[in-house]
């Protein structure tokens, strides 16, 4: 009788830990990868909200997009500054968009930002938002940077988003 209700104990656990042992071994999200695979094969699928980080080979091809002509901005408010700049990955054929605290001000800040793409022969209208970062004045030289759009040929912005407003001020298209 106890063997009996051992089995029966101990089957159902056996059959949860392969269940589990089966769910440990999917295969990793995309996201670790997401930048290596849209600088090995840049398309809107590979690159369209794929995150940017420093280092990555999508931020090491990147620069600044007409930044004497509108590309890079900034913006001041409550004796904060934030400089914000259009950026272009040759290696992934993409936009994204960055900005920095350049001077921090009384209060904390929520900010983010957002890369958008007109539309044209890479597809149509997107729009990213970067990630909210709450700023604070001890903190110094925080910075945000949006998710990429596939652009090898499109129009691309960059805005700044704060709590008071979603687009504070905006690159032109370049």
């Amino acid at each position: 009788m106890l063997a009996k209700s051992i089995r029966k104990t101990v089957a159902p656990i056996a059959l949860a830990a392969a269940a589990l042992t089966s769910v440990a071994v999917l295969a990793p999200t995309a996201s670790a990868a997401s930048s290596q695979n849209c600088a090995n094969s840049p398309s809107n699928g590979n690159c369209d909200n794929v995150p940017v980080s420093k280092g990555d080979p999508c931020w090491n091809s990147a620069y600044p997009v007409a930044p004497t002509k509108g590309g890079t901005f900034y913006y001041n408010d409550n004796g904060w500054q934030f400089k914000t700049e259009l950026m272009y990955s040759t290696t992934c054929k993409s936009n994204f968009t960055y900005t920095v605290v350049t001077q921090t001000g009384g209060g904390v800040y929520n900010v983010s930002n957002k890369i958008r793409r007109g539309s044209g022969p890479d597809g149509g209208y997107l729009m990213y938002h970067g990630p909210w970062i709450l700023m604070y004045p001890w903190s110094g030289g925080s910075e945000v940077i949006s998710p990429m759009v596939y652009s090898p040929d499109n129009p691309a912005a960059s805005c700044l988003s704060n709590n008071s407003n979603d687009q504070v001020a905006c690159s032109p298209y370049f």
